[in-house]
C-alpha cells in the first residue's frame, strides 16, 4: 500500500488502545513506519482436512451433542475470527478519535497527555475550573504511585490468594517451529528504541503494536496472550518465531537478560 493510503486507513491505531499517552500512527509515522510497510507473506496453500480427520472431528462433536460437521465447524471458526478482528478495528478507530479530541482539548487548557490520563471523562465534560482539575490530577497521581507499589494475583481463586501472591510459571503459545538467538528489547507503548534484528518483549500487545513488524524484528515474546490472540495470529502470518503469554515470572526474568534464545520447536526460552 501507498504510505498515505495506509495511514488513511490505519493511522488511528496506537499501541495500547486505551492509552491516551500513546501516539497514533499518523502522529508519529517515522517512529512506527520507519522501515516501510511489510508485505505479509501468507501461506496460500489451502487448508484441507483429510476424510479421517473429518470423521474423528465429527465423533468429538457428537460427544458434545453438536449437530454440525467438521467443515461447518471450521467455517464458523474462520468467520468468527474475521468478525472479531473487524469489530475490534472499528472500536479502535472511534476510541482513538475520541482520545485525540481529548488531547486537543487538553492543549487548549494547558494539560498534557499525562495530566489527562488521571482524569475521568465525566470530570472533563463537566469541568469549568482549571485549578479544580489540577487538584484532581495531583491526587490521582499519588494514588497511582501507591497502586503501582501493590502486587496482586492475576486471578483470585480462593481467599488465600489475597494474602499469598503466587507467580506461576506460564505456558506460552509458541508460533512457528523456528529457533532464534538475539538481543532482547523491552518496549512500552511508544518507546523510541532500535528494535531491528532483536527479540521484542511486550507485556500485552494489541493491534496498535503491529508497527513492530515494519522493523524486521527477530522474534516476539509477550507476557500475556493466548493461541487466538491478535499477536499470535500476526506472528503466524509473518512466520515470525514467537512465544505468546509466557507469564510474569519468565517475562520479568527475560527483561533483565541481554541475549535471549527462543526455540519454538523445542518449546524453550532462555536468557543469557
Amino acid at each position: 500500500m501507498d504510505p498515505n493510503d495506509f495511514l488513511s486507513r490505519y493511522g488511528h491505531l496506537r499501541p495500547g488502545t486505551y492509552d491516551i499517552t500513546s501516539w497514533r500512527y499518523d502522529e508519529k509515522p517515522k517512529l512506527y513506519l520507519g522501515q516501510g510497510i511489510p508485505e505479509t507473506k501468507v501461506n496460500q496453500s489451502p487448508f484441507i482436512l483429510s476424510q479421517k480427520q473429518k470423521a474423528e472431528i465429527k465423533i468429538l462433536l457428537g460427544d458434545l451433542n453438536l449437530d454440525i460437521n467438521a467443515d461447518e465447524l471450521f467455517r464458523y471458526i474462520s468467520d468468527a475470527v474475521k468478525a472479531r478482528e473487524e469489530a475490534k478495528f472499528g472500536l479502535s478507530r472511534n476510541l482513538s478519535d475520541a482520545l485525540q479530541l481529548t488531547t486537543q482539548w487538553g492543549d487548549t487548557h494547558g494539560l498534557s497527555r499525562e495530566d489527562l490520563s488521571y482524569l475521568q471523562i465525566p470530570e472533563i465534560l463537566a469541568s469549568k475550573d482549571g485549578d479544580e482539575l489540577l487538584d484532581i490530577i495531583a491526587k490521582r497521581e499519588e494514588e497511582y504511585i501507591l497502586t503501582r507499589a501493590l502486587r496482586l494475583p492475576h486471578l483470585i481463586c480462593e481467599l488465600d490468594d489475597i494474602d499469598i501472591i503466587r507467580l506461576p510459571l506460564g505456558q506460552p503459545t509458541f508460533i512457528t517451529g523456528k529457533a532464534v538467538t538475539a538481543r532482547g528489547v523491552n518496549i512500552l507503548s511508544h518507546t523510541e528504541l532500535s528494535i531491528r534484528g532483536k527479540i521484542v518483549l511486550i507485556e500485552s500487545a494489541d493491534p496498535g503494536y503491529d508497527w513492530i513488524f515494519t522493523h524486521n524484528i527477530a522474534g516476539l515474546i509477550t507476557k500475556y496472550g493466548g493461541a487466538n490472540s491478535h499477536m499470535a495470529i500476526r506472528s503466524a502470518e509473518f512466520g515470525l518465531p514467537a512465544a505468546i503469554g509466557c507469564g510474569e515470572r519468565l517475562f520479568e526474568t527475560l527483561v533483565r537478560t541481554s541475549v535471549i534464545e527462543l526455540n519454538c520447536a523445542a518449546r524453550k526460552i532462555s536468557g543469557h
